[in-house]
């Protein structure tokens, strides 16, 4: 391939054009083509699970106040008769 053949472009790009053969091209006005957005999970299962767990132990805590209030109160009661 000649020099005429081979030219350099401003981005530094070669461009090779055929000995032979039909040369194609398309100069066209290309815009930005947006997919359709994709329908996705508000939440993941894995922090469903961490809410769960999380709800869990504050229910556990909850319980273990109550018990530890009521141990409490009977031990204070149980003081007050003596």
């Amino acid at each position: 391939m000649g020099d005429a053949q081979k030219s350099q472009t401003m981005d530094g790009l070669r461009e090779v054009l055929p000995d032979s053969g039909a040369v194609y091209t398309e100069k066209g006005d290309f815009t930005d083509v947006f997919c359709k957005p994709k329908i996705m999970s508000i939440k993941s299962g894995t922090i469903a699970k961490l809410e769960s767990l999380e709800q869990q132990a504050v229910q556990s805590s909850k319980v273990r106040e109550m018990l530890a209030e009521a141990q409490r109160k009977t031990r204070t009661g149980k003081l007050v008769h003596n």
